[in-house]
């Protein structure tokens, strides 16, 4: 009988004992889910963190790590580039320059013929650069949105087209004579006339170079065969004349 009770005893022991442990639980939980959800909350923010968003429409140039590794506050992640902000850096060379310069303060729109491969595309002129050097002078063009695929770095094909000039004269290449010069026709014999050099003109297979000068006026006969021992009052005999014309050529 004794041991019944005993048996008895410890069982309402082992109760109260549980009963108890699990009031405390019930007295703890609020806590404990407060520390849960603090957790909860601190494992969104490094989750947030973990994910980037560009704050454009973006391409992804060059990725510095690589999943799973570690970071330090101020390091390089990758770069990327706004996708419809594309710029084309060139040079041109400076007479060039100053030409381009003035339509961009006159508000003409300045466009380029832009090739890459068997892509084409255009571009516009946006700002030149103030300093020159030996190649010229830098000019930032913006691409059209057709050249948002097009590699960051790439080397492309570009024609600029100049604002319209006054009197300019279209010559073939082997007109030219040390650079700046070129030799009418005159009662038979040579005439040299230093001419500036403008810009050049797609024409067939080829390209014409632009030149103006005071003396290339309407019915000026060229001499278009480079001589290289052309000189002042030289006889020679055309071939096939036909007079320079001036016009207005971009």
């Amino acid at each position: 009988m004794a041991h019944g009770q005993a048996g008895a005893g410890e069982l309402s022991a082992r109760a109260r004992l549980s009963v108890l442990q699990r009031q405390q639980a019930i007295a703890e939980a609020p806590a404990r889910l407060a520390q849960l959800q603090s957790k909860l909350e601190e494992a969104k923010r490094d989750a947030e963190r973990g994910t980037m968003s560009a704050p454009f429409a973006a391409r992804i140039g060059v990725v510095e790590v690589a999943a799973g590794d570690q970071v330090t506050p101020g390091q390089t992640l990758l770069t990327l580039y706004p996708a419809d902000a594309l710029y084309l850096r060139a040079k041109v060379p400076a007479p060039q320059a100053e030409i381009l310069r003035a339509g961009l303060r006159a508000g003409i729109p300045l466009t380029a013929d832009i090739s890459f491969g068997d892509k084409h595309m255009s571009a516009t002129l946006e700002r030149l650069s103030g300093e020159a050097d030996a190649r010229g002078v830098d000019a930032l063009l913006k691409l059209d949105h057709a050249a948002t695929q097009l590699p960051t770095g790439s080397l492309v094909s570009a024609q600029l087209a100049l604002p319209a000039q006054d009197n300019v004269v279209a010559l073939p290449y082997s007109a030219l004579h040390g650079g700046s010069r070129v030799y009418l026709l005159k009662e038979g014999r040579l005439h040299g006339v230093d001419v500036e050099r403008v810009g050049e003109m797609p024409h067939a297979q080829h390209s014409l170079m632009l030149v103006r000068a005071a003396e290339l006026i309407p019915n000026a006969v060229v001499m278009t065969t480079h001589l290289p021992n052309a000189i002042e009052g030289l006889p020679v005999t055309p071939m096939q004349a036909q007079p320079a014309t001036s016009e207005r050529r971009s």
